[in-house]
């Protein structure tokens, strides 16, 4: 049996579980939805990873950054190779004391 999945005192193997569950759950639902033999349906279909999204959100939240700070929709970025990028989540969180740093 695998140990449980601790950080800061919080267990969040149910989480976690449920993540992996909804990602496979959600990935042999859009092969069997796209008709296609290939891995190609489910990897154009997105959605596979919401439930990992979501146990870095929590995690995220319970260390102590703000939720405001999370984006995990619509979330483009400026890419290297390619005019923008989706990301799937985003953390932008500077601490109260960030402006020391420039002087």
């Amino acid at each position: 049996m695998a140990e449980d999945i601790i950080v800061n005192g919080k267990n969040y193997t149910p989480v976690l579980k449920q993540a992996v569950s909804a990602f496979w759950f959600t990935k042999e639902r859009q092969l069997a939805d796209s008709g296609d033999s290939s891995n190609r349906g489910a990897v154009t279909g997105g959605k596979q990873m919401d439930g990992f999204v979501e146990l870095l959100r929590q995690v995220a939240v319970d260390t102590g950054i703000p939720a405001g700070s999370i984006v995990t929709d619509k979330n483009y970025l400026p890419g290297y190779f390619a005019r923008q990028k989706t990301g799937t989540c985003l953390l932008s969180h500077l601490p109260a004391n960030w402006l020391p740093l420039w002087n």
